[in-house]
């Protein structure tokens, strides 16, 4: 629901919150409440419910501690223009006014050290893209990396694997390998030339990664690519 006028008090199971113009606020099946409003309240809703519902609400931190959202994001009038809109597009259009709050709402109530996460994970989301460009560079490294974005080794390194639950010289390695299976398909057929595509230097060195994380050889794989 989205107060639109006046100001009320709400209470819910055993908490009380006092809203105003412009707050989201979220009401909860089988859960009592009141509303006390002023002679000005007014509010809009969309009715959302089930286990899509249920879903959301736990995936976004939607609960019966955090159900009520100041606005700050213009959001009253983004309703009051959806919900004015033909009848033929209602369910579509709220459909889309409930996700969008739900995701306003959910960057409200992160916590400091989920902000500090999110943050960290754009950072590092620069570093993944410059390898997912540069993985061709013989040279690319840890070290490198480090230099190139002026981050401690160590807490690069610690940082990478903590937010995508791989190691930064398995991902290198493993972009390097992905792109080695595509030269293959295009109908490459040097393992030297494959290998300084890939950012290897030493056709053996790559032969050996390329076996450990493919099962087989580069020829192997070569062969069962024209067969």
């Amino acid at each position: 629901m989205l107060t639109y006028g006046g100001g009320a008090i709400l209470n819910q199971g055993r908490q009380r919150k006092n809203i105003k113009t412009g707050d989201v606020f979220f009401i909860f099946p089988a859960v009592s409440y009141t509303l006390e409003g002023d002679d000005e309240f007014e509010f809009m809703y969309i009715s959302f419910v089930g286990t899509r519902a249920n879903a959301l609400m736990e995936r976004y931190g939607i609960s019966s501690r955090n159900f009520v959202f100041s606005e700050e994001n213009n959001l009253l009038d983004l309703w009051k223009r959806g919900l004015s809109l033909s009848n033929s597009v209602t369910e579509i259009v709220a459909e889309s006014l409930v996700l969008y709050t739900l995701a306003i709402v959910r960057n409200e109530f992160l916590t400091d050290e989920e902000n500090d996460m999110a943050k960290a994970q754009d950072r590092f989301l620069l570093v993944k893209k410059y390898i997912d460009e540069n993985f061709s560079d013989p040279e690319l490294s840890l070290e490198k990396l480090s230099g190139e974005f002026s981050y401690n080794k160590k807490y690069l390194s610690s940082a990478f694997k903590k937010l995508f639950r791989v190691s930064l010289s398995d991902y290198l390695c493993t972009v390097r390998i992905n792109h080695a299976c595509v030269l293959i398909d295009r109908n490459y057929k040097s393992i030297s030339d494959i290998a300084f595509l890939c950012g290897f230097s030493d056709p053996m060195h790559f032969s050996k990664v390329f076996k450990k994380k493919m099962t087989m050889s580069p020829r192997e794989y070569i062969k069962s690519r024209n067969v």
